[in-house]
C-alpha cells in the first residue's frame, strides 16, 4: 500500500472538518489525490506520519462534533504541532497554493476561496453572458 493509498481517506476526513466544506464537495474539486500528493512531497515524511496518527485519534468514532473541534484545535492547529501541516493544508484547499506557490492552473480555478466568496475565480470558470442581469444564487452555508 502506498502512502497516497494509506492516507487518502483520513487525508479527506481531516480536509472536510479543517475546511468546513464537505467530503463530496472536497472531492466536487478534483483536486484531493493532487492536494495529497502535494502534502506528502512538501511535508517530512515523520511530521506526516504523526499528524494522521493524530488525526485518527481526533477523529475517533463515537465524539461529537464540539468535541472533535476542541481536539482539532488543541492538537493540530498550533504552529507548532506537525510544522503547521494542518494550517498549510487549510491553505492548500483554499487557495491550490502550497509554500506561497500555486500548485497547478486547476488548483487555481478549484480553490475553496472562490465558493467560500461565491464568485468565480478570475480569467475561469465563468458565468456567462448576460449573467450579470440575475441576482447571484446565494449559497447558504452554515
Amino acid at each position: 500500500m502506498t502512502r497516497l493509498d494509506q492516507y487518502y481517506d483520513p487525508f479527506l476526513a481531516i480536509s472536510a472538518h479543517l475546511t468546513g466544506f464537505q467530503i463530496v464537495e472536497l472531492l466536487g474539486t478534483g483536486m484531493a489525490a493532487k492536494y495529497l500528493e502535494v502534502t506528502l512531497l512538501e511535508s517530512d515524511p515523520e511530521d506526516v506520519g504523526f499528524f494522521f496518527e493524530a488525526v485518527e485519534r481526533v477523529l475517533a468514532p463515537g465524539q461529537t462534533a464540539a468535541k472533535i473541534r476542541a481536539r482539532i484545535a488543541g492538537e493540530l492547529m498550533g504552529v507548532d504541532h506537525y510544522r503547521g501541516l494542518a494550517r498549510q493544508i487549510v491553505l492548500l484547499w483554499y487557495t491550490g497554493a502550497w509554500g506561497g506557490a500555486v500548485v497547478s492552473p486547476e488548483a487555481y480555478k478549484q480553490g475553496l476561496m472562490w465558493t467560500a466568496a461565491e464568485t468565480h475565480p478570475a480569467g475561469a470558470k465563468q458565468p456567462g453572458f448576460g449573467s450579470w442581469a440575475s441576482a447571484p444564487i446565494t449559497l447558504r452555508r452554515p
